[in-house]
């Protein structure tokens, strides 16, 4: 019987101390500089051109009348980037298509193609795009274009604490500590919400936040589906008493990083 206790008493003790941690304090501000300036490996596609040129690669213009170059309309595709040099008439274009409407383009991309007599063609997909090059090295464009990299956000804006309740319904006296970022532009979703409830108001808190994020995956879902699958797909996750929450193209290295500014 004594062994018994005896084991019971030890176990209690070694619960009790691996329950009873240091309580976890985030540094936010550092938090916030180190997101600012994170860079992912993942495919980026607003970063395509400072890869795709340079003084020995250039391009002048950007083609917008997408139906008369290409025969593509708004309708076949997401977003594009289609550039061109007016000296040499050099060109690549990158298509994220609309769902449904990837063989279409296929096939007029190549009609499009098919017509060139003078430079050098490729084609390629990558990371759902479809990457073509016309000039006397496609290939080696098309390689650049891969290799585009760049940050996780890019023009993100804070909501002060103040705000929260106009923003998603998080009043101020709910919250002892908040940091949220949401973009600037409306052409992208990412965002990243942290905030520290207080004790009696931690579900009040986590149901606000959820709501608001189910209803910008409502509006993204008809507007953009790239970014309907970035808010689809977020993250959450505890961090001490802290609540976190991500929408970007590399949520487990932005939870990384938070978890890493610990004060």
């Amino acid at each position: 019987m004594k062994k018994i206790l005896l084991g019971l008493l030890s176990f209690m003790m070694i619960f009790t101390f691996s329950g009873c941690g240091k309580k976890v304090t985030l540094d936010l501000d550092k938090i916030k500089d180190d997101l600012q300036n994170l860079e992912t490996d993942k495919f980026s596609f607003q970063d395509i051109q400072s890869y795709a040129e340079d003084k020995v690669h250039m391009y002048s213009d950007d083609i917008y009348d997408t139906k008369e170059e290409f025969g593509l309309t708004y309708d076949h595709f997401e977003t594009i980037l289609a550039r061109r040099d007016n000296e040499t008439n050099h060109r690549y274009i990158v298509i994220l298509p609309n769902e449904g409407k990837k063989d279409e383009i296929k096939q007029k991309m190549k009609e499009y193609l098919d017509k060139e007599t003078v430079l050098k063609t490729a084609s390629d997909e990558y990371e759902g795009y479809l990457i073509y090059a016309i000039d006397n090295e496609p290939k080696e464009t098309i390689k650049r274009i891969k290799s585009a990299r760049g940050k996780v956000f890019a023009s993100l804006m804070e909501i002060p604490k103040s705000d929260l309740e106009s923003f998603m319904d998080v009043k101020e006296s709910w919250v002892s500590e908040s940091l949220v970022m949401t973009p600037m532009m409306i052409v992208n979703s990412n965002l990243y919400i942290i905030v520290k409830p207080n004790k009696d108001n931690y579900q009040d808190v986590k149901n606000a936040i959820e709501d608001y994020l189910v209803k910008k995956e409502e509006e993204w879902k008809t507007y953009l589906p790239a970014q309907y699958e970035l808010v689809k797909n977020r993250k959450f996750e505890k961090v001490g008493d802290y609540l976190v929450y991500v929408v970007s193209t590399d949520n487990d290295l932005v939870l990384e990083t938070i978890k890493n500014a610990k004060k």
